[in-house]
This record gives C-alpha cells, sequence and structure tokens, in this order.
C-alpha cells in the first residue's frame, strides 16, 4: 500500500500526488487499486463514534504509459492517474461519491 500523497492534509482538500509513486508503479508493474480514505481528517483522539470510510476503485490500467519512456513525465502522468481515480472515489469532488 502506498500513499501518493505522502502525507495528510488536515483541511480534506486532495493533495497532489508524488511522482516518485509513479516511478516505482512504471518500474513494478503491480496491480493499482485506488483506495480513498474519507471522514477522517475530523477526528480527534479517542474518537468513539467518529465517522469515516474508505473507498475502492477499479483496477486502474496503465498500459498506455508503460509504452512511454522511463522519464519524469512519464512518472507524473502516472501518478496524475492515480489521483484523478482517488478524487473520483471522494465525497464531494467531482465525479465523486455523493456526501450523503
Amino acid at each position: 500500500m502506498l500513499f501518493p500523497e505522502g502525507t495528510r492534509h488536515k483541511d480534506g482538500v486532495l493533495g497532489k500526488g508524488n511522482r516518485g509513486v509513479g516511478k516505482i508503479i512504471y518500474d513494478t508493474r503491480p496491480a493499482v487499486v485506488p483506495a480513498a480514505l474519507y471522514g477522517v481528517n475530523h477526528w480527534h483522539f479517542p474518537a468513539l463514534g467518529a465517522q469515516g470510510g474508505v473507498v475502492f476503485g477499479a483496477p486502474l490500467d496503465f498500459e498506455d504509459l508503460y509504452q512511454l519512456p522511463d522519464a519524469k513525465e512519464t512518472h507524473q502522468l502516472i501518478v496524475d492517474r492515480v489521483m484523478a481515480a482517488i478524487g473520483s472515489l471522494l465525497p464531494g469532488q467531482e465525479g465523486g461519491l455523493d456526501a450523503g
């Protein structure tokens, strides 16, 4: 499991993915299943009764990007695709889950 942002953002807004994650995906060619955590930014320990969740998306296909050179630009395209897939799973994001 990798967290492509490298950190959580307290405001709950999805950040930019780290290009190094794209390099790892390019080099290892794993099955990539995007997952989004939501509702956890407002938790305070102990978080009894706190609401949150995790949503999994469909596996991503990078075959078109694997045909490109092993370069920073290719790695960025890969992580951008991952981040777009995660964003589509988040409540309140365009194309994401309903917040209800």
